[in-house]
């Protein structure tokens, strides 16, 4: 899975919370376009199908629900179900 910004500032991160995770927002609109966060050398991540044009290829929808979760308690659901090896964009754009 691949982020993917062709200009400066369409991508932008914002940290919550535990500030483990980065939530990835557009910097048009601020709305939310994914979440990643780094473990072991690798970055993880999910995407928010809402935002996708089309009929995108994914698995079923899973309504996320987090606040009640411990930071490791989160993290372990994230490694169960997120995307490993992510890409993002440069941090320049």
């Amino acid at each position: 899975m691949a982020f993917d910004a062709t200009e400066a500032g369409a991508l932008r991160e914002y940290r919550q919370g535990s500030e483990t995770a980065r939530l990835l927002l557009c910097g048009y609109c601020g709305v939310l376009m994914g979440v990643v966060f780094d473990h072991a050398g690798r970055t993880y991540g999910a995407v928010n199908a809402g935002c996708l044009d089309g009929e995108p290829a994914l698995g079923s929808a899973a309504v996320v629900s987090p606040q009640r979760l411990s930071p490791a308690e989160k993290m372990e659901r994230w490694l169960q179900v997120w995307v490993p090896d992510v890409v993002l964009p440069p941090a320049n754009g």
